[in-house]
């Protein structure tokens, strides 16, 4: 879908108000969630946001045809990870290659 299409006249305008109250974590707070996510999900909480710039260089652009259920499956595994299915099988294929 095009941005042009998409009707935004009805989400209100944010206001310096709305942010009153917003702060950083401390440390120990994000500590104290990622050891709840470990408890509770029994995996790594996962990381937000685009990867480390040296992590960006040491990756190599390649081609590759999959199978549609490969696919398939390796998004709906990455989607429940809330990561890209690209590095969910780029995780992959690191830990069977190791």
């Amino acid at each position: 879908m095009k941005n042009k299409k998409i009707n935004y006249s009805e989400i209100p305008q944010l206001k310096a108000q709305d942010f009153k109250h917003g702060r950083r974590l401390t440390s120990q707070e994000s500590a104290t969630f990622r050891k709840a996510y470990r408890n509770t999900f029994h995996e790594e909480p996962p990381h937000f946001g685009r990867p480390f710039k040296y992590m960006d260089s040491k990756l190599v652009p390649v081609s590759i045809r999959l199978h549609p259920i490969i696919l398939t499956w390796a998004r709906e595994q990455a989607h429940k990870k809330h990561i890209g299915y690209q590095s969910f099988l780029n995780r992959l294929l690191l830990r069977l290659a190791a």
